[in-house]
């Protein structure tokens, strides 16, 4: 069984900009499709363009969509999600992540929450990851 790397062009690649403002994507996948699974690597709430959207609900909500296309370009979708993981800069924004989370999911994943820091961007205040299934 071979892993297939998944790419949706809407869904920024992981990476960083150097002092002269040059792109560096980083060595990993947005998603790895393994027999019947979906894997995703922690995405932060970046647009299209790459920006970093305002405020834990816009973040929340980008990622969500983000991850919706991902897994769609796999051949499934946010209900086929068996796990989560959720980290947080900080656990104030809690109930806000859930209000915008729970939007997405008929009957939620197992999820783990986590509090963090050190992120490359200062003003990213969330990523989440997932596994899905494919029916």
């Amino acid at each position: 069984m071979d892993k297939e790397r998944i790419v949706v062009p809407s869904v920024p690649e992981a990476g960083k900009r150097d002092a002269k403002g040059i792109y560096i994507p980083a060595p990993v996948s947005n998603a790895i499709k393994f027999g019947n699974l979906v894997f995703t690597t922690a995405k932060p709430g970046r647009d299209p363009s790459g920006k970093l959207v305002d405020g834990i609900e816009g973040q929340t909500k980008q990622i969500m969509e983000n991850l919706s296309a991902l897994l769609k370009a796999a051949g499934t979708d946010m209900e086929h999600v068996l796990k989560a993981w959720v980290y947080l800069t900080d656990l104030k924004y809690f109930e806000q992540v859930n209000k915008v989370y729970a939007q997405y999911f008929k009957v939620p994943p197992a999820r783990t929450l986590l509090a963090t820091s050190g992120w490359f961007d200062p003003n990213q205040l969330i990523v989440i990851e997932v596994i899905a299934g494919i029916p």
